[in-house]
């Protein structure tokens, strides 16, 4: 520190002068609400200071970290409420450069939006401190770039007095401020959180997931090809589906409706699907159910195959089952072309018998029960 007053003194004896300079400051919002600072003094005079004074109309994080090249010496001289004082060392022959990492920390409105404020007048700055505005080697104008992670429409962005222009798709940046400027009052720009922006990503893959998740009780109803369940599916389904796309299409915020509907989407895609697959099934494919009994008693587990007979009178194993439910039942169903087509189910478990149905006849769009198996245990046999 001492070393710091001293560079002061010397400077402040030889009054060398930065009437011309400005100082830059590129601030660079990343995703966890921390921002970035890469800072240039520029349009120096000539013969000028290593030493430089640079007041910041905002407070550092405890975060930050200065980068700089060998040459450049940054550090802080002063800071309060609302303000930072730095102190920068460089070569004559080249503006400064240095970058703050982590250097200001984004506030959030009563809206969740993120918002960047700082105020050129230095209202809590100690007269001491204010005194070195008037020091030649004390940069006294700054010129602020913010630049977002991603583009915001410009009916998202909000600032006081249009303080802010945009200059391309992400970046928005101000006309030279005079620091120090008693008549300036609390400046601020707001925008889209863009943290808050991720996180309603994840929300709306998470609630899909869920959404496919419990699609499985709908199984139940798909394989019973219930035609009135399918068609009030098909419907309400088409209905919902309907208005998710005309809101993505209308409204300035799709991502909010997609995580409202995210868990109800899949289910509506789904059931659409569904509904057109079973009311299609119901034309096109036959449906074959039937039971085995092992010594007149429900069957649980057995091999049930389904052959079909060519017309040259040789079977062909078409499906094969080994679940039964309850009651011992079972249900085939096979997509058939046009004709009659000729069917025959053989059932038997590794403590049993075989036995097979007797021949059966069935086209597409149909439904028949095959006569019963009943299979015996070999120890009872």
């Amino acid at each position: 520190m001492r070393c710091i007053y001293s560079f002061l003194f010397i400077a402040f004896i030889y009054n060398l002068g930065y009437s011309q300079s400005y100082v830059q400051l590129n601030l660079i919002v990343k995703e966890k609400m921390y921002v970035d600072i890469n800072v240039t003094i520029v349009d120096s005079v000539v013969n000028k200071s290593p030493l430089m004074l640079l007041p910041l109309p905002f407070k550092l994080t405890d975060m930050y970290s200065f980068e700089s090249a060998n040459d450049v010496k940054v550090s802080i001289l002063s800071k309060g409420q609302n303000y930072t004082i730095l102190s920068v060392i460089s070569p004559n022959n080249h503006p400064a450069k240095f970058s703050i990492i982590n250097g200001y920390e984004l506030g959030v409105t009563q809206e969740g939006k993120s918002e960047f404020e700082f105020n050129t007048s230095f209202p809590f700055i100690t007269n001491p401190e204010r005194e070195l505005f008037e020091r030649p080697i004390t940069i006294d104008t700054i010129n602020i770039a913010i630049t977002f992670p991603q583009e915001f429409d410009d009916k998202e962005i909000g600032m006081s007095d249009f303080l802010f222009e945009k200059v391309s798709k992400q970046t928005y940046q101000t006309k030279h401020l005079k620091l120090h400027d008693k008549e300036s009052n609390e400046e601020w720009i707001v925008f889209p959180n863009p943290f808050k922006s991720k996180i309603d990503i994840y929300k709306l893959i998470f609630a899909l997931i869920a959404g496919f998740i419990t699609l499985i009780i709908h199984l139940k109803a798909i394989r019973k090809k219930n035609i009135i369940w399918a068609l009030s599916i098909f419907i309400l389904s088409s209905i919902l589906v309907g208005l998710f796309i005309y809101f993505i299409i209308t409204i300035p915020k799709p991502l909010e409706i997609m995580i409202w509907t995210a868990t109800a989407i899949p289910h509506a895609i789904f059931g659409l699907l569904a509904s057109i697959y079973i009311f299609t099934a119901s034309k096109l494919q036959c449906t074959l159910t039937g039971q085995v009994t092992i010594d007149a008693r429900p069957a649980q587990i057995a091999n049930i195959m389904l052959y079909k007979i060519e017309s040259s009178g040789t079977r062909k194993m078409v499906a094969k089952k080994h679940q039964l439910d309850d009651s011992g039942r079972y249900t085939f169903s096979k997509w058939l072309k046009r004709g009659t087509h000729k069917f025959i189910v053989q059932a038997n478990m590794d403590i049993s018998d075989e036995v097979e149905s007797s021949l059966m006849e069935i086209s597409r769009g149909k439904r028949k029960e095959i006569t019963p198996i009943n299979l015996t245990s070999l120890e009872v046999k």
